[in-house]
């Protein structure tokens, strides 16, 4: 398998998120997921989880 890691990430472009802030019954709901890649809303825990990942990486090329 490929690794992931790289020294050259500079953000993490989330799209719209489930939060208290930004509701997935929100006004703009349908908007937002028909703009998002996988057609719905991301979780708070799929964005620590792909933190998580890349901090690991980040140790790895250290």
């Amino acid at each position: 398998m490929a690794s992931v890691c790289t020294r050259h990430l500079q953000r993490i472009a989330t799209g719209a998120i489930n939060t208290d802030m930004n509701p997935e019954p929100g006004p703009f709901a349908e908007t937002l997921k028909g703009l998002a890649a996988l057609g719905r809303y991301g979780t708070p825990e799929e964005v620590a989880a792909t933190v998580a990942l890349l901090v690991e990486c980040r140790r790895e090329l250290a």
